[in-house]
């Protein structure tokens, strides 16, 4: 570790400022989230629904990798004689040209919206046909998540007579190596009407009769379905917007937002100690919280075995686990804030294939472009990082940047003060997307058709097919129930694959430590 010298550079302490509370509540938390999914839930009467969900879904389509790298996030800008699709990525995306991808989807679908009726069949199946190549690579995963939970499901759990029609069901999505992807992503989406997803569903919560194991892995077997069929039902909602969006494609043009430079990832000094980060994330005014912390710093090192909670935190910015980037939806956000563009129908809304981080939702909260909030699945990614500013605190926008990162730095203190003080109990472990936890009675009340859907992001990335039960085993405890339900709010006032670092799962003693009997 450096010498402890001075944090003289106004800039970087701005940025350690930001992290270490970060890390902090990422060692705290590991890949549990934060809270339930907060998603904005559809509603036709709305105005601006459909363009909004015209642009979800052409992120989603655009988001070809599974993983964050490919997170894909889209602004449509409104200009005197046409429009422009403005789309970014979390990283380059090399050789793939994603915006040349997308201009093909927008003219396929105009053609096809333009074209006679008895054409338009082949011309559906084509621009599907178009779509799912794209994501070839992310869809072999995910058919390989579920193959893996299927296998898994039939061969261990569902044994009993009272379960052999479920699991001859669940045998077709095994992969046998001749199913396509266009295929198993159809037979996914023509299963979402089947009678054994009810019961899939209902072996899922039955809590009584079967193990933590089993039910981790059915309900991932229903992810991953609901996962392959949104491919094909993204197209059809596509369609089916794109025909009351039509002005949007009468003169338009796609365009990439330049990919910034991230900050530089933080890294561990002398000041890197328990007693420093806390004392830097307390206000001086506030006696009585710190003076619990102080009194309870050695038991809050033991709220991680092994390590410790100091030595994680450490190890995290030692071991050069993170690896910063600026995330697709806030690079929108700043070229649209940067270059005073207009969005399309006045509604300033940033459409992105993933459900949003902490980081991105408090950022978009509290930047004073004003613009919708995200859907987000509240996990802590620590690969998060602001847009770089050359020459640091003498940059022209340092003082706006250091205003909005110290809003974002004080809900990050707040949720791991609320976590440290254990004034909530731990938010049960769900996949980054609503698939997984969705329950029927949510989906029935939806204003969604029955080929519609609210769910736009990807799952994590960090599991394989062998390690998944025992990788649960540890960070889902005891069964969630109902608590896994999703929080919505009706548009237009709404609120990563996983991308985060090092995979610190939370640690048993963590759930019952209290501090001075709280």
């Amino acid at each position: 570790m450096a010498p402890k010298t001075p944090r003289l550079d106004n800039y970087r302490k701005m940025l350690d400022r930001f992290y270490e509370p970060l890390v902090l509540l990422h060692v705290l938390v590991g890949k549990r989230p934060l809270g339930p999914h907060v998603m904005a839930k559809h509603n036709s009467a709305v105005p601006t629904a459909t363009q909004r969900r015209f642009l979800k879904n052409l992120a989603y389509l655009c988001d070809f990798h599974k993983g964050g790298r490919s997170t894909a996030s889209i602004g449509l800008e409104e200009r005197v004689d046409s429009f422009v699709f403005w789309l970014a990525l979390d990283e380059d995306d090399g050789n793939r040209n994603t915006a040349s991808f997308l201009n093909s989807v927008l003219v396929r679908l105009k053609d096809l919206l333009n074209a006679p009726a008895s054409d338009r069949p082949q011309r559906e199946r084509d621009l599907l046909g178009h779509c799912i190549s794209f994501a070839n690579g992310r869809i072999k995963k995910e058919f390989s998540n579920l193959s893996s939970a299927v296998r898994n499901c039939r061969e261990k759990y569902l044994r009993a007579e009272t379960d052999r029609a479920l699991a001859q069901w669940l045998g077709q999505f095994e992969n046998h190596g001749s199913t396509t992807p266009l295929d198993i992503c159809k037979l996914a989406y023509r299963s979402r009407d089947s009678n054994m997803i009810l019961q899939l569903y209902n072996s899922c919560i039955s809590s009584d009769n079967i193990s933590t194991d089993a039910t981790f892995m059915l309900r991932r077997a229903r992810h991953y379905m609901g996962r392959l069929g949104f491919h094909v039902q993204a197209v059809k909602e596509l369609i089916n917007d794109g025909g009351r969006v039509t002005n949007l494609l009468d003169t338009f043009c796609v365009a990439k937002v330049p990919l910034p430079e991230c900050v530089a990832p933080p890294q561990a000094d002398g000041h890197t100690n328990l007693r420093g980060i806390f004392r830097r994330m307390i206000q001086s005014h506030d006696t009585a919280r710190w003076d619990k912390i102080e009194e309870s710093l050695p038991n809050l090192d033991r709220l991680v075995p092994v390590d410790g909670l100091e030595g994680s935190i450490v190890s995290v910015l030692q071991e050069k686990k993170i690896h910063t980037r600026v995330h697709s939806e806030v690079q929108v956000l700043e070229h649209f804030y940067k270059n005073s563009l207009q969005f399309a129908a006045n509604d300033r809304f940033i459409a992105t294939s993933k459900l949003a981080c902490i980081c991105c939702k408090f950022y978009f909260r509290h930047h004073p472009a004003r613009v919708a909030e995200l859907d987000s699945h509240q996990k802590v990614y620590i690969n998060w990082g602001p847009i770089n500013l050359p020459g640091g605190r003498d940059h022209p926008d340092f003082v706006a940047q250091r205003q909005l990162m110290g809003k974002i730095t004080h809900d990050i203190r707040e949720d791991a003060l609320e976590k440290v003080f254990q004034l909530t109990s731990p938010w049960p472990f769900h996949h980054d997307s609503i698939t997984e936890i969705a329950n029927l009675e949510y989906e029935a009340n939806s204003d969604l058709d029955s080929t519609s859907s609210t769910t736009m992001d990807d799952t994590t990335e960090g599991s394989t097919p062998d390690n998944t039960a025992e990788m649960m085993r540890e960070i889902l405890g005891a069964k969630s129930g109902g608590q896994n339900e999703p929080h919505e709010i009706d548009q237009p006032d709404e609120s990563s694959d996983e991308d985060g670092g090092a995979p610190l799962e939370p640690p048993a003693v963590y759930k019952g430590f209290k501090i001075n009997g709280r």
